[in-house]
């Protein structure tokens, strides 16, 4: 599809609304992105999901933004270069600003039901915990050390970060960055040891 093309779509996808032509729209713009989702995600320290999500977002923006003085494709291009100036900012002042006060900390329940070490064989005990050690030795960022701890403490991710001063998105993915270290073969299927 040129270029014309597209920026006509766009246009026509802003009068009529049709999700036909956004979704075209939408797999024109993908297609160029796949190839470097990867490479793109560890540039900025992070996975290719946050990207991809980067990636929505800026096309929602700016199919909405676009006026049809200029080429979309450029458009979108340079909006999207914005986005992961801001993406990097905003994740440097994360790491900076986001301290965690524990006095906050109030008990208010579990996120999880545990498993009485007693009920369980000593063997998958010792597993579990060799499991999280190894996924915890690599973190040296003290919020999501803070957040390690303190999960098992409360009912809901939204609770724990209400006692940490920390949007609940924020510990999401913290525990999902924690998660990518898992390895399956290493350790087998985590359902194995999921009470």
């Amino acid at each position: 599809m040129g270029k014309d093309e597209l920026n006509k779509m766009v246009l026509r996808y802003q009068r009529t609304g049709r999700e036909d032509l956004f979704l075209e729209v939408y797999l024109t713009i993908r297609k160029q992105f796949d190839p470097f989702m990867h490479v793109t995600a560890k540039k900025l320290g992070t996975d290719s999901n946050e990207i991809l999500s980067l990636v929505h977002e800026t096309m929602l923006r700016t199919v909405n933004q676009y006026s049809g003085d200029h080429d979309f494709e450029h458009f979108f291009n340079k909006s999207f270069r914005n986005a992961k100036r801001d993406f990097i900012r905003k994740k440097k002042n994360r790491e900076r600003y986001e301290l965690v006060n524990s006095d906050l900390i109030k008990e208010s329940g579990r996120a999880y039901s545990i498993v009485a070490e007693e009920d369980t064989p000593i063997s998958l005990v010792k597993e579990q915990r060799k499991i999280i050690s190894f996924l915890i030795e690599r973190v040296e960022e003290p919020t999501t050390r803070s957040i390690i701890h303190f999960f098992p403490q409360y009912d809901s991710v939204t609770a724990l970060g209400r006692a940490l001063g920390l949007h609940h998105e924020t510990i999401k993915r913290k525990l999902r960055r924690l998660s990518q270290g898992y390895d399956e073969n290493r350790f087998g299927k985590i359902t194995d040891y999921l009470s």
